[in-house]
């Protein structure tokens, strides 16, 4: 979570879409979908850093609406994730992760790859970042999006 947070450019269409789990090269992932499709990618981690307690907010609201119950929380994930998404070539990570679904389904041509790492590693990784890394008044925002 290193990264420093991509700048969505307005010409953009969404290309990628990863669907990794944190902690599973997704950092590096999306450092080389920058270079190879040429634009900004929405890695969670990066961007949610950064981005301010209303970003945050308002990914917890797609959350609220899922599972997708009825036709207004249909309408209220896909607008919002249209938004969250717009002027990026990528995503990964946590909270589009979440989404996938719903993003394939909004781009139909994008191309889906999924991350992985061994299981115990992956754990190992997940415990010591949560620990360390995300201050503790964060921790109960970062995973009310899980």
């Amino acid at each position: 979570m290193g990264q420093e947070a991509s700048k969505p450019d307005p010409n953009a269409q969404l290309l990628v879409i990863g669907c990794g789990m944190s902690r599973t090269g997704t950092a590096t992932f999306s450092e080389a979908l920058k270079i190879l499709l040429g634009g900004p990618v929405y890695h969670g981690g990066s961007q949610l850093v950064g981005a301010g307690e209303k970003h945050m907010r308002d990914w917890i609201e797609l959350c609220k609406h899922t599972p997708i119950k009825n036709e207004e929380d249909r309408k209220i994930v896909l607008e919002g994730l249209k938004s969250m998404v717009a002027g990026y070539t990528a995503v990964t990570d946590l909270p589009p992760i979440l989404f996938t679904e719903e993003l394939v389904e909004l781009f139909p041509n994008a191309h889906v790859i999924c991350t992985t790492r061994d299981p115990e590693a992956w754990w190992n990784s997940v415990r010591a970042i949560t620990s360390k890394q995300i201050p503790k008044s964060e921790t109960k925002t970062f995973f009310a999006l899980c």
